[in-house]
């Protein structure tokens, strides 16, 4: 079996640096012999980052890549070029886009996403195109136009099936986690869909290609890399991908993704994030849209009751590794604190600790900060170095506070579940050699 996810997310950065690299990660699972799981965090459309910029007479401002770029399956995507002034006081006052030299009426500039937005009015015919934006802040000059091409394919659809019922399972699989957290559902996602299936398409095809890449000349290829392939379906926004290869079955596959402590993270988002999935023999992969919303998310969440027990602790690259403990599962289940914000800021943790509420007494965890392991940004682990007991108290205490100094303290505490389900796995690690 194999998982992977892989992410790339819009955010604010200063000029030069990779801000939304969060995972670049393998997750091997339990079900079967080999699984890989790839999580990476950024813009859809836009791998590389924040770019700044500063015309004479004009207001610093800073961008992503625009999309799409490539080649697109669909007659009517969303062109947009996420771009924002560093002056916070400062509005876009005129948006101007063009398409083959023709300007386009409808095109607007979202708030909220930070981005010039136009959703094509008509169909394009197979080609090649050309697109120019420009945009202006108060008082201020137009800023340089952003030029780039794009080119609609032969076999270009006008829309997207809807989602099968396979398709809604999986959706249906993955808020019973969001639902667990206490967050708002996912919305299904047409183009994540697409995107989703032709990925599994892709490496049910190719099985010596597993993983997030995709090779051109390959039967099913589409694109290189995750947020190519979901802007050439429509896509353009902030997405994480996880691949799944070979679980016995697709909720079986959502499980191991969420168990892994790295790759829990796109299911943690706060707000109303699109989701899309598609399924191809043994390939499973799931596209999960980002949100601009700021919150810090605890798992397991405050109050939340049986909690597993353990975690078999296989993930590629496993979280083990920084303490010298990979590949000695099962372990405790792992419990994770993210601080979710528009700025990706980086978490400074000074201390993470586990307690069993009914005595007191500690729990000796490995912690992965920021600071010691370099897939995290704005997250904590901590992972129990032994099971938890069934049907006990604990409590979390985690100190943290973001780069600009916002408190994101948290303490919480959740009870486990029987040890009924993990009884294998319990008397594996009374036989496995301690730490």
């Amino acid at each position: 079996m194999i998982f992977d996810t892989d992410n790339t997310a819009a955010a604010p950065a200063v000029a030069g640096r990779f801000p939304n690299s969060l995972l670049a990660l393998p997750f091997v699972s339990r079900h079967a012999a080999r699984v890989l799981l790839l999580l990476i965090l950024g813009v859809s459309v836009a791998a590389a980052g924040v770019f700044c910029a500063r015309p004479a007479g004009a207001a610093e401002y800073r961008f992503h890549q625009p999309a799409p770029m490539g080649v697109l399956h669909v007659t009517r995507p969303t062109i947009t070029w996420k771009v924002w002034p560093t002056d916070n006081a400062l509005r876009v006052t005129r948006v101007a886009l063009s398409v083959n030299g023709v300007r386009q009426i409808g095109v607007t500039y979202s708030e909220t996403e930070r981005a010039v937005v136009y959703v094509c009015d008509r169909p394009l015919t197979p080609g090649d195109y050309r697109v120019s934006c420009q945009i202006q802040f108060a008082r201020t000059q137009p800023t340089t136009p952003k030029e780039w091409n794009f080119t609609v394919a032969s076999d270009a659809v006008a829309s997207l099936p809807a989602p099968t019922e396979e398709q809604h399972n999986a959706l249906a699989h993955a808020n019973n986690y969001r639902r667990m957290l206490g967050l708002p559902d996912f919305v299904m996602d047409a183009r994540l869909c697409a995107a989703a299936g032709a990925h599994s398409d892709y490496m049910s095809r190719n099985e010596q290609q597993i993983g997030h890449a995709q090779q051109a000349g390959r039967v099913g290829f589409v694109a290189s890399h995750s947020w190519e392939r979901m802007a050439a379906f429509g896509y353009a926004g902030g997405s994480y991908e996880n691949v799944e290869y070979g679980s016995p079955t697709r909720s079986d596959a959502l499980q191991g993704l969420f168990d892994a402590p790295y790759h829990r993270i796109p299911f943690m988002q706060p707000g109303t994030p699109v989701f899309g999935a598609g399924f191809a023999g043994k390939a499973t992969t799931v596209l999960f849209g980002t949100t601009e919303d700021e919150a810090t998310i605890c798992s397991p969440r405050d109050g939340q009751s049986d909690v597993p027990l353990l975690w078999d602790g296989n993930e590629t690259p496993n979280p083990l590794r920084i303490h010298g403990a990979e590949g000695r599962g099962p372990v405790g289940y792992p419990i994770t604190l993210v601080h979710f914000s528009p700025a990706k800021t980086s978490l400074r943790v000074s201390s993470a600790t586990l307690v069993a509420t009914q005595t007191g007494k500690a729990i000796v965890c490995w912690v992965n900060t920021p600071e010691n392991d370099h897939f995290l940004k704005y997250a904590v682990v901590l992972i129990p170095q032994s099971p938890l007991q069934p049907r006990t108290a604990y409590q979390v205490i985690v100190r943290a506070q973001t780069e600009a100094g916002a408190d994101v303290s948290r303490a919480w505490r959740f009870t486990t579940g029987s040890a009924t389900a993990a009884a294998p796995w319990l008397e594996a690690a009374a036989a496995a050699p301690k730490l």
